[in-house]
This record gives C-alpha cells, structure tokens and sequence, in this order.
C-alpha cells in the first residue's frame, strides 16, 4: 500500500541540500489538490515548487531550512479533509400554450414561477412535461437523458437530455451561489420526412428528428426558483424549463 494512503501528510525524502544550497524536500498530499496548493505557495519568494499529479506530491527547494519549514506548516493547513458538496438539480419543463384550454396540472412549488410567467409572456395554457432530478459534485460535470413520457407526431417518441459542462458553489455574505456554465436542456422531437402509404403515417412513413433547446450560463442563488430557457415546439407551443438547484453534502 503506497504510504500517501494512511499518511495525512509525509516527507517522502529527508530535507536536504540542493547543489546551490538551498534545502529541499517532496511531500505528500492526502486531501489536498496539489495543483491548487501550489498556486497557494507561490507566494513564499525564492523557492523553486512543483506538484505532480499522478502521484499527488509537492516538491519544494527552499534558500532556507526556516523558509521550508514555513512552507512545510502552510501545507499542513491545507491539507485537510473537506467533506464534498454535491448539487442537486431539480428542472421542470414545462409546455406552455397561448390556449388556456391546454392546462394540466403544475407542481405545487411552481405557483410563484406560474404567476410571474402568466404575467410576462402571451401564454395563458401551461402543463408540466416532465422533471428532470440532476446531481453534480462541486465543480464537475453532470448529464442526463431519458425517453420523453409523451409521444410526437403519429406515436413517434421523444427523447431529451439535460446536461452541465460545469457548477461551482460560490459562497457569499447572503448565502450560497452557484454558478452553471455549459447548462444544455434539448428535446428531440419527431417529424415526417416521408408520408408513408395510404395516409401521411401509413406503412413506409419517415422520419427524421429537430433538436429544440437551448444553452446558457447563469448564476442561481441555492433554493432559487430560475426560468432559465425557452424554446419554440411545433405550432404556438413553447417550451420552459425552471431550475431549482439544492446544495446537499
């Protein structure tokens, strides 16, 4: 078992001297990135840092054996465990209509987001497609994707997926924000390129599939309620999507 695994932190070679003097050592990290660390130590002057990420070390030459040791105590610091953040994507798509005959029904925790989008937008018929539940760590990438619980035209199904290129909790003097970039929600639906016989679904149909999404960057206050995107379906049908991100260990 290499020794990193039981070791918060070690001195895998003794401090030494380098051929100009100075003093050196390598050290290993357990929590710790070591690219971030080392960003950290480039503060401390006329010390030569480097980190290799594969085998989770910091080298360090010092000009002194007092200024290693000050390195050696800010390694220590940030060396700690952290316990990982994971963000928790809640997204409704909702199809919205100017017909008010088209309503179904809508979450319950929507009714403020309902009132607002009523007001805004030439829209009066809103229903719920589907929800969508995405979990992404601190600043990693997140994707999901699934067959639409409807179908398109002449029965065809429908497939989205939903996608974070990355999500970075920020935090701040009124809480926690968190900052999406790459954000990707897209249908695929359904279309004719061949009637087919007899009738336009009949036997020897085609069809190809449109993409219909969208992408953006945004930020969102955790517990936030956002409308993040629209896109226009077939005929005077709009599709939304809110977003409601939850920080959860």
């Amino acid at each position: 078992m290499r020794l990193k695994a039981w070791l918060m932190m070690a001195a895998l070679a003794l401090p030494g001297l380098a051929q100009d003097g100075r003093t050196q050592a390598i050290f290993d990290l357990k929590y710790g990135e070591p690219g971030t660390i080392t960003a950290l130590l480039m503060v401390f002057p006329n010390c030569g840092i480097n980190f290799n990420q594969e085998m989770h070390t910091i080298s360090v030459c010092a000009n002194s054996a007092a200024g290693l040791k000050t390195i050696e105590e800010t390694i220590r610091r940030y060396d700690v465990y952290k316990p990982a953040e994971n963000i928790e994507f809640t997204i409704y798509l909702l199809i919205a209509s100017p017909d008010p005959a088209k309503s179904g029904p809508v979450p319950a925790a929507l009714e403020s987001v309902m009132k607002q989008m009523t007001a805004t937008f030439a829209l009066k018929g809103y229903r719920l497609f589907d929800t969508l539940v995405l979990r992404a760590r601190d600043s990693r990438p997140a994707e999901v994707s699934a067959i639409a619980p409807t179908r398109g035209v002449d029965g065809q199904q429908m497939f989205y997926q939903s996608k974070i290129k990355s999500a970075r909790i920020i935090p701040d003097d009124k809480g926690k924000n968190i900052r999406i970039d790459g954000l990707r929600v897209g249908l695929r639906v359904p279309y004719r390129s061949a009637p087919g016989q007899g009738s336009p679904g009949g036997t020897g149909a085609q069809y190809q599939y449109a993409e219909i999404g969208f992408n953006t960057d945004i930020d969102v206050r955790e517990g936030q309620k956002a409308v993040v995107g629209k896109a226009n379906l077939d005929g005077n049908e709009t599709m939304f999507a809110v977003l409601v991100p939850k920080i959860v260990e």
